[in-house]
Order: C-alpha cells, then sequence, then structure tokens
C-alpha cells in the first residue's frame, strides 16, 4: 500500500507547479463555500485573536484554507524534486548552528510546530546537516495517507521512529551523534502534559520533547518554518537551551510556546487552525502557574 500511494503521487507530481498552484486556489474556494470545519476554525481564531473584528476573522479563515491546499498541493508536486531543486524551494537560514552544537553535544533536540508546510519542511534538513536526522512521530491510521507521508518525510534522508519506541532507540543509538525532531504542539496525552498560556488559552501541551531532553541533558532548538513567498520557504533554528537540567520542569515546553505563538501571530494563516487543540481542561488538582 505504502509504494502504490507513493507511486501514484509521483506521477502527478509532472504536473506543472503552476497548475497545482491554481488548483489549490480552486480549492481553497471550495472549502471556504462548503464551510469546511468552519466551526473549529473560527472559534479557534476567536479566542487566539480577541480583539479581531468579524470581517478580520473571516479573512484570516480564507488564508488559511488557501495554507491548507498549498501544503497539500507542495507535498505532491515537490516529491518529483532532486535535492538541488528542492533546496531552491527550502531554505536553511542557519544549519551551522545544529553543526556547531554537536561538535560539544552527542544528541540535540529540535522542537517543531504545525507552521507552513512542516511535512516537507522536516524532510529536507539531512540536506542542511552534517549529522543523522531523525523525528519521532505517530503512524497516521489511514494506511493510503501513511504511505504517501512516510515516503515524503524519509526520501532525503530523514529517519521515522515511533513515539512509542522512543525510549528505546535512544538508548540503542547513546554514542552515535544525531539531531530528532519532535512535533510539540500534538494533542498530549496526560502524563506528557504541561499546562500554559498558549494564544489566550490554558493548553495543555505535549511535554515528550522536554524530558528526553533533560534525560539526555542535550541542547534544545526551536525550529520556525516561514512562507517567502507561495511554494518557498525559509527554516531556521532558535536556540531554547544548551543546559536542560539548569531549568525547572515545565520551562523548556513553555519557551517553545512562547516561540511557536510569536511565529504563530507573525503570520496567523500558516498553523493548523482546523484541529481541536483546545478539547481537554485543566484538572482540579493542576495548579496556574
Amino acid at each position: 500500500m505504502r509504494s502504490f500511494s507513493y507511486s501514484i503521487v509521483k506521477i502527478l507530481a509532472f504536473i506543472p507547479p503552476s497548475v497545482f498552484k491554481g488548483f489549490s486556489k480552486l480549492l481553497a474556494q471550495v472549502l471556504f463555500l462548503i464551510r469546511y470545519k468552519a466551526n473549529i476554525i473560527v472559534r479557534n481564531l476567536k479566542r487566539s485573536f480577541p480583539k479581531k473584528s468579524r470581517a478580520e476573522i473571516r479573512q484570516m479563515k480564507k488564508r488559511f484554507y488557501l495554507n491548507l491546499t498549498d501544503v497539500s498541493t507542495e507535498i505532491v508536486y515537490s516529491s518529483a524534486f532532486g535535492p538541488e531543486k528542492m533546496k531552491k524551494y527550502f531554505r536553511v537560514f542557519n544549519p551551522k548552528l545544529i553543526d556547531n552544537l554537536h561538535e560539544d553535544h552527542k544528541n540535540i533536540v529540535v522542537i517543531v510546530g504545525h507552521l507552513c508546510n512542516w511535512e516537507v519542511g522536516c524532510s529536507v534538513l539531512p540536506l542542511f546537516v552534517e549529522q543523522k536526522v531523525y523525528a519521532v512521530y505517530n503512524p497516521l491510521s489511514n494506511p493510503f495517507s501513511e504511505g504517501i507521508i512516510s515516503n515524503v518525510r524519509n526520501r532525503f534522508g530523514l529517519k521515522l521512529v515511533k513515539k512509542e519506541k522512543s525510549n528505546h532507540f535512544f538508548k540503542s543509538t547513546e554514542l552515535e551523534k544525531k539531531t530528532v525532531l519532535f512535533l510539540g504542539d500534538e494533542k498530549p496525552k496526560v502524563e506528557n502534559t504541561i499546562w500554559a498560556n498558549f494564544l489566550n488559552q490554558d493548553t495543555p501541551v505535549y511535554c515528550g520533547a522536554e524530558k528526553m531532553a533533560k534525560k539526555l541533558n542535550c541542547p534544545v532548538v526551536f525550529m520556525y518554518n516561514r512562507r517567502i513567498k507561495r511554494g518557498k520557504y525559509e527554516i531556521g533554528f532558535d536556540l531554547i537551551t544548551e543546559n536542560p537540567s539548569a531549568l525547572n520542569e515545565g520551562d523548556i515546553t513553555k519557551m517553545y510556546v512562547q516561540k511557536l505563538e510569536e511565529e504563530i501571530k507573525e503570520m496567523p494563516s500558516t498553523w493548523h487552525w482546523s484541529y481541536r487543540w483546545w478539547g481537554l481542561k485543566r484538572p482540579t488538582k493542576v495548579p496556574v502557574n
């Protein structure tokens, strides 16, 4: 199923990108007209930007739909790109930050968010940094989609580690220099939750990356992904800490959340607003910080 689904994508990828961009605009209009997940999107936007007018929220929703369709079509047409062509579409601003950290540390934890085209953005990192790059992930439930996304993620050398096997992975590769990506804005399980103020709301945040970084006492880096124009992106890194053991529990996760919020406020349409981010309520026994 995995090879079959990706073979279909590879065939479609020979259609020129300009055609995909036109189709993406049309598809975004369709999503707007049929009000695809409109209630969730509008509720998330209103709570996150309470001072925005109704017209501004409506415009943000329209731009989000175009971001959603652009990301989907880019995954398809970029699958025909080789390494050199991909570098023209995804530029990494400061890869030397990762390489320099590896001079003193075997492991580096990089926390990513659902910004712009995070799927392809993560997949290109092995083209820009010297050490091996891994991504901790949850497989998709749909085999067809999982086949496509897995091939998109690993075709330039990104190695995938299932989340439930991540502890064993780190133990078995403790002597290997590596960069490990965690998606930090996933809906967390109770045992991996830090509560933080995020976009004006009390939010449960996945803290698996923080726990692993503290266990290994390795540097933690935030990775941003910014759209320069349609189809072209800039990826960069901001150091959160080089010494996690010196910080209190929750500090790393909250610093990540702050950096992610800054990126979202700069370009709101590029985040994943159609997801039910705020479905959980803080347990009464968990204090407000």
